[in-house]
């Protein structure tokens, strides 16, 4: 009997073998009579008594080693970004992987944010690795990233904010936002491969790079921007496949794309990709294409405005000639202001074909409103100021749309030193961005109705030789004081200044202080 031994391992409901028999080298070694297990169950000696390999039952052991498929890895850690590279809206990064052991066999896998392996016998050391130049999409959110060993059973690590990426560098926008104007696919001067050309129109507010945008058609048609193209917010810029005006007819041209682009005379359409999103299209067909323009519209005195075709229309391509155009939208008001209004342009040329094409138009109102005031009278209170709020001296102020105003006066603080007529510059707005301010001038007089405050203090007098006594006003004041008017200034009397036998004992006595205006205060 060669003999042979089995391995079984306990995994808390039975009984499984680990690994395959392991027979005696050669018949009646008797192998596994005798064997020995490590306490981590990974070295095993099996002895084989009878084995002849070094003489008749000489006998031998063979030891074995498991290859255990365990690890541990314990951090990701995210260094030198370098910052976002135009075209394909990327950045690299060193990710380092640390770990307490490792599996015999397999390769370590990166994944999320990057994607990169390295086999288990080429790790930089047994409790760590760095993968260098790590490619990662420049999208500016948390850098997510996971790690694992592929020969180890749920060796996952994951880190879902190893970092912050850097923000995308190129500025892709959604679905047709830009708008493709004119197309000029027959140059009446020129050959075609010297002057064929088509005009983008930014609708947005901020300049947006071309740089890594793809022009194609839905044929094989496909040319790549990869220098920085700028297209101005609310502007327009011209792509061509040549920039010498003295061959292309005296075009100017932003961009040539050379012949990686070719204009079919009737039928073809131009699309402009960024990262798998169309964000302009434009297709004709008989030689017609409708160009559109998106015009800013001011509105009139009764809030309405209206527009023409010709005012949407700008380079229509109609081989066979133009016949006509039309809009479906001519009429705006007040609640068109402050948003981008469609309107379908539609053309037909002299063969009755037709095109159309969508525009935007910004309805402004430009118009100030107009200011009427009216005058106030404020007073001034025992401190001796006033605030005056500056609506109050609306006196029905109108304007083409708003039916409300902000209100803002040149003067809102008065004091003392204000008595009497102040002329105030009543400034009205109406919230337009587009208007200017309406200006009125209303008188706001200023008075001080406010009393003195008497304050009063027991006095003495003696009777003279003749039986006589004068009080004078001092005497009994205390410190009265006003709100505008000093101490020296005020005006003061007594009720009763003069005294003889008959008031011997005490005498109540009022004082009267005046201000110098109507207003008077009193105490006793």
């Amino acid at each position: 009997y060669s003999g042979h031994v089995r391995v079984y391992e306990w995994d808390e409901t039975g009984w499984s073998q680990r690994g395959g028999d392991i027979d005696g080298a050669s018949a009646g070694d008797m192998s596994g009579s005798a064997v020995s297990l490590s306490s981590d169950g990974s070295v095993l000696a099996i002895g084989a008594p009878n084995n002849d390999d070094n003489g008749d039952d000489s006998g031998h052991v063979r030891v074995y080693e498991a290859c255990i498929s365990t690890c541990e890895i314990s951090a990701i850690a995210v260094s030198n970004l370098s910052s976002c590279t135009p075209g394909t809206d990327t950045y690299t990064a060193d990710v380092t992987v640390s770990f307490q052991s490792v599996p015999a066999t397999g390769t370590l896998e990166l994944s999320g944010s990057g994607s990169a392996s390295v086999s288990v016998g080429d790790l930089d050391s047994p409790t760590s690795h760095v993968f260098t130049g790590v490619e990662m999409p420049a999208d500016g959110e948390a850098i997510d990233l996971s790690v694992t060993f592929t020969d180890a059973t749920s060796c996952v690590f994951t880190e879902s904010n190893a970092g912050t990426a850097p923000v995308s560098c190129q500025n892709c926008l959604s679905e047709n936002t830009l708008q493709i104007t004119t197309i000029q696919s027959a140059p009446p001067l020129v050959l075609d491969e010297n002057g064929e050309w088509f005009t983008v129109y930014n609708p947005t507010d901020s300049v947006v790079d071309l740089n890594g945008y793809t022009i194609l058609d839905d044929g094989t048609d496909s040319h790549s921007i990869t220098t920085s193209l700028l297209l101005p917010a609310g502007g327009s810029i011209t792509l061509g496949n040549n920039a010498d005006t003295l061959t292309n007819g005296g075009v100017h041209i932003d961009y040539a794309y050379g012949s990686d682009i070719t204009l079919d005379d009737e039928e073809d359409e131009i699309v402009l990709v960024c990262s798998g999103t169309e964000v302009a299209r434009a297709a004709y067909s008989g030689g017609l294409f409708a160009g559109c323009t998106n015009p800013t519209v001011a509105l009139g005195a009764d809030g309405t405005v209206s527009i023409t075709p010709a005012q949407v229309e700008d380079g229509t391509m109609a081989l066979d000639g133009l016949a006509g155009l039309w809009l479906d939208v001519t009429d705006f008001d007040c609640s068109n202001q402050g948003q981008d209004n469609p309107v379908e342009l539609t053309v037909v040329d002299t063969d009755g074909d037709t095109s159309t094409c969508m525009a935007n138009v910004s309805v402004i109102d430009n118009m100030a409103p107009t200011a009427v005031c009216a005058d106030v009278t404020i007073a001034l209170d025992s401190a001796g100021t006033a605030l005056l709020v500056a609506d109050s001296l609306d006196g029905g102020s109108t304007d083409n749309c708003a039916t409300s105003f902000t209100y803002e006066a040149s003067q809102v603080a008065f004091s003392c030193d204000d008595l009497g007529e102040q002329s105030v510059t009543l400034t009205v707005s109406d919230g337009s961005p587009d208007a200017e301010s309406g200006n009125c001038t209303a008188t706001v007089t200023v008075v001080d109705d406010a009393a003195p405050v008497a304050e009063c203090q027991d006095a003495a007098v003696q009777l003279d030789a003749a039986g006589m006594a004068t009080l004078s006003p001092e005497a009994v004041n205390n410190g009265s004081y006003d709100n505008c008017t000093p101490a020296p200034g005020l005006v003061l009397e007594v009720s009763q200044d003069q005294f003889d036998c008959g008031d011997l004992g005490q005498q109540t006595v009022s004082l009267f202080v005046s201000d110098g205006s109507p207003n008077s205060g009193s105490g006793s």
